[in-house]
């Protein structure tokens, strides 16, 4: 028996449009070591969330997202796309955040 396999076309249209979601702005590179340290304090200032599947909790990567995407942000650029001193800068910027909640 042979399987048939048909090969999707990439949906350009659906992907550019994920590109404008929070979620796409927040996806972290796992191998960063800055990415981890932004990860660690999205979660000490509790913007974390629960999925149902896992029950685990995880960093609120949609949440940081449309943050980044806000004027509140110093760089308005998702994580992946910023450059080292920009991703210094989030992480000045979140630092201070997390100060502030535990004041």
């Amino acid at each position: 028996m042979t399987k048939t396999t048909q090969k999707k076309e990439f949906d350009y249209k659906a992907f550019n449009a994920f590109k404008k979601t929070p979620k796409y702005w927040g996806l972290f590179d796992f191998t960063n070591s800055k990415h981890k340290y932004i990860l660690s304090l999205l979660r000490q200032m509790g913007w974390e969330t629960s999925p149902e599947l896992t029950g685990r909790s995880l960093a609120d990567v949609e949440r940081f997202g449309a943050w980044l995407q806000s004027n509140k942000a110093p760089v308005q650029k998702p994580l992946k796309k910023q450059t080292p001193e920009e991703t210094s800068k989030t992480i000045t910027a979140l630092e201070n955040m997390a100060a502030k909640q535990y004041k």
